[in-house]
């Protein structure tokens, strides 16, 4: 019987090889790890630890400009609330680096038109205020969820989500598909 153009003895005595490697080196006998494979890892790990080092402190200066990032995730919470007429329960904000999500929570708006203009109101009022802010420079993308369900995010349910995308004027404009 042949594997791969070689014998079954032969793929035997390499295995038998690499389990003598492993023992001589005091790896025992549950590492069956080639020594290059072993390698490898290694310069992952060290790679790895690199990144994690040069990382440090890069976070370290988004740590300490996160409590104005929250002070201005607040502002915008409040800019929308005006701009819908919702209570503070109604209305979820989040940021990320590209992308900024507004959670509309059992919104009584009855059909997808209705909803769409509230959109429009809602990236309209953003767009104006974080014009002003240089900290949501990189958001690209802005998407409103409307969900029904409990206080529990578990029991949300998406009735309706509608993306804009910012434009070459830094305009939130609708995104079709």
């Amino acid at each position: 019987m042949k594997t791969y153009g070689r014998s079954v003895a032969h793929a035997r005595s390499v295995i038998d090889s690499c389990q003598k490697r492993t023992r001589a080196a005091g790896l025992g006998l549950l590492d069956h790890r080639h020594p290059s494979e072993t390698r490898v890892n290694q310069r992952r790990f060290a790679f790895t630890a690199l990144l994690a080092l040069i990382a440090l402190p890069i976070a370290g200066v988004f740590a300490a400009d996160s409590r104005d990032v929250a002070a201005f995730l607040r502002e915008l919470k409040l800019v929308v609330m005006k701009a819908t007429g919702y209570d503070n329960a109604s209305v979820e904000l989040t940021a990320g680096k590209y992308m900024m999500t507004v959670t509309v929570i059992n919104s009584k708006l009855p059909n997808s038109p209705s909803r769409d203009m509230e959109a429009h109101k809602i990236a309209d009022a953003l767009t104006r205020v974080m014009a002003a802010k240089p900290e949501f420079d990189t958001i690209q993308a802005l998407h409103v969820d409307y969900v029904a369900g409990g206080e529990d995010r578990d029991d949300w349910r998406v009735i309706d989500g509608i993306d804009f995308w910012k434009d070459s004027k830094g305009n939130f404009k609708l995104h079709t598909t």
